[in-house]
């Protein structure tokens, strides 16, 4: 928010605190993309570490289908899909059971 705010100021700003500022502005500009670009990769970090441990999770009610791929369930062989005027309904079929989800959720799990 801060760097928001700084960038709107002009150079050669004549108010309080003015060299303060200009100095304080160029500090953020300076730090700020390498601030960036760290939480953007430890971002990248985090989410690659979510989805390798989510490979080796089982799947549990609530799920969202994407959730359910990135576990080691991983894609179902086939989908029946059934849409009502309740919404959307689809069973996963597996080698080892069905995943039966409603508007993209899982709601239950046959083995």
């Amino acid at each position: 928010m801060a760097k928001y705010y700084l960038d709107n100021i002009e150079p050669g700003y004549p108010g309080l605190f003015a060299d303060d500022i200009m100095q304080f502005k160029q500090r953020i500009n300076t730090e700020y993309p390498a601030y960036e670009a760290k939480q953007k990769a430890d971002k990248i970090a985090k989410d690659a570490q979510e989805k390798a441990r989510a490979k080796t999770e089982g799947v549990r009610i609530g799920m969202t289908q994407e959730q359910v791929r990135n576990s080691n369930w991983g894609n179902p062989r086939k989908i029946n899909k059934t849409t009502g005027r309740y919404g959307v309904y689809e069973q996963w079929v597996y080698n080892g059971g069905y995943l039966y989800f409603e508007d993209g959720i899982l709601t239950t799990i046959q083995n």
